[in-house]
């Protein structure tokens, strides 16, 4: 127990001290996690699935005016040199930058990319935060990477950042992939479903690679957007019209199945052979309510 109200005060103390936005009913929204953007060579996890991320976020994303919530583990800095990775993805930070001049862009730090939380020499996106707070139909959204729901991951970061290039790299090793099957929840999954429902904050992380959809997974209150990385595309989540949803990007190459199932409605991104569905959704107000958080 004192370990569990050691990280609540950890995670409190970080959404104190995060910036508060105003959200409108009309705010379109879109969280991300987990890119591990490398330099482009084999080592690097987003190489498989970057031009379904470029296409669906191009295409779709800004061009319906979605505000953009990068939630950690953007830049795999543990392997790779910032500037070598902002070399390769140009491109990518372009398309950043856009989303900077438009409808907006916060960007968080995980543990794979955390010296950017000390050393902030990022000159392609201007604000990057720990974590971020939102209210949002009288209630609040609470943003933040995950990893904080552990104790030693940022206490020896330098530490699995040494082994990440001394042994990680070398063996070609990857990070793990994107698993849309359901797995038993975890420790640090249920520290951070408590702290939404005590806080009465719905929360959402990255971290894990998996998503999650609140209590249909058994985690009431919170939420993750799974990854962008995975040999079965990418799934982000979207809040819109005051409903919540978790959507899963492929390319018809990649998952052909999903085309053959009556109980799938994809979409396809016009121009491309990238495919978008929802797996889950539900109405934000009403999660509000059933947890008694408005």
């Amino acid at each position: 127990m004192f370990v569990d109200d050691d990280i609540f005060r950890k995670i409190s103390s970080i959404r104190s001290r995060s910036p508060v936005i105003d959200l409108h009913r009309s705010d379109k929204v879109v969280i991300v996690s987990d890119l591990h953007m490398g330099d482009g060579s084999y080592n690097d996890d987003f190489r498989g699935t970057s031009s379904i991320f470029h296409g669906a976020f191009e295409k779709f994303y800004l061009d319906k005016g979605f505000k953009l919530i990068l939630n950690g583990d953007i830049e795999e800095m543990m392997k790779f040199r910032l500037h070598r990775i902002m070399e390769r993805w140009d491109p990518l930070y372009d398309l950043f930058g856009r989303f900077q001049d438009g409808p907006g862009i916060f960007k968080l730090f995980g543990n794979h990319d955390y010296d950017l939380l000390f050393n902030r020499a990022h000159d392609r996106i201007h604000e990057q935060f720990e974590a971020v707070r939102m209210r949002y139909l009288d209630g609040e959204l609470f943003f933040l990477h995950g990893h904080q729901a552990s104790h030693w991951l940022e206490r020896f970061h330098m530490m699995n950042t040494m082994l990440f290039k001394a042994i990680v790299n070398p063996l070609h090793l990857k990070n793990f992939t994107l698993k849309l099957d359901n797995k038993p929840v975890t420790r640090k999954e249920n520290l951070m479903s408590s702290f939404a429902i005590q806080n009465k904050v719905l929360t959402f992380m990255g971290h894990t690679h998996r998503p999650l959809f609140g209590s249909h997974d058994g985690v009431p209150g919170l939420f993750n957007s799974g990854a962008a990385i995975g040999k079965r595309g990418i799934t982000t989540m979207e809040i819109e019209n005051g409903y919540l949803s978790l959507v899963h990007w492929w390319n018809r190459s990649q998952v052909k199945r999903y085309l053959e199932r009556d109980w799938f409605d994809p979409m396809r991104l016009k121009g491309t052979d990238i495919y978008r569905v929802v797996l889950d959704r539900a109405k934000v107000s009403e999660i509000f309510q059933t947890y008694g958080m408005i």
